[in-house]
């Protein structure tokens, strides 16, 4: 499992390409006036 900041295009693309398998996009409270949105993908079987 891998969590990457969806803002850091450059870094889902990398994954994608090297074959990780989007699962979901969710949001994450990382303080209590922050939330982050995250894409959650899974290692290439």
């Amino acid at each position: 499992m891998l969590d990457v900041v969806a803002s850091d295009r450059a870094a889902a693309a990398l994954y994608e390409r090297l074959g990780w398998e989007l699962l979901a996009t969710v949001e994450q409270r990382w303080s209590p006036s922050q939330t982050v949105t995250i894409h959650c993908y899974a290692a290439a079987s």
